[in-house]
């Protein structure tokens, strides 16, 4: 298997550019969650949430509020990964941000600027996102 990210890499580097923490987890990870939970209800909760039964759960649970990750962690605080799980089940690797290139080289061809847009706002769980 190839390293999900390059190495040595401290923890904090790994987390903050590597693995998806604001996203919603997909039911894969759930599932890899459930199987190291310490609490059943945790577990069953987790396991009904991933499961094909628990699709219209999942539906309001997860997707519609925009839960991410972090906040599945918070609310099944038994539910503590390794590392190695954490990364290669739980978290997805993160996406590139992309960006438009907005010059022209017919206008100043020795100046390059690129588009971005900062997006900060509430999210439906009441997070802030920022």
């Amino acid at each position: 298997l190839d390293a999900p990210f390059p190495t040595p890499c401290t923890l904090a580097t790994a987390l903050t550019k590597y693995a998806d923490l604001l996203n919603p987890p997909r039911k894969a990870a759930l599932a890899a969650l459930a199987a190291v939970a310490t609490d059943p209800a945790e577990a069953a909760r987790l396991i009904h949430l991933a499961s094909t039964a628990g699709k219209q759960e999942y539906a309001a649970y997860i997707v519609d509020p925009a839960r991410s990750l972090v906040e599945v962690l918070e609310a099944f605080p038994s539910a503590a990964p390794s590392l190695g799980l954490f990364f290669g089940a739980v978290s997805p690797r993160l996406a590139p941000r992309y960006y438009s290139i907005s010059s022209s080289p017919k206008d100043n061809a020795g100046v390059v600027t690129a588009t971005v847009a900062v997006v900060k706002g509430e999210t439906p769980t009441g997070r802030m996102h920022e």
